[in-house]
């Protein structure tokens, strides 16, 4: 079965890091994006 796919967006790196990697150990693939314009850039290529 594919992992859940998350789109992780904060401003904050460090934060964002840490919540990426903390829901990666759950099982998600997190894609991390630092605001919404890259964002939606990511999901018109990603599915989500």
């Amino acid at each position: 079965m594919k992992e859940p796919t998350l789109l992780l967006i904060d401003d904050e790196a460090r934060l964002r890091g840490l919540l990426a990697r903390i829901l990666s150990l759950e099982g998600y693939r997190v894609l991390e994006v630092p605001d919404a314009r890259t964002a939606l850039n990511v999901l018109e290529h990603e599915t989500v």
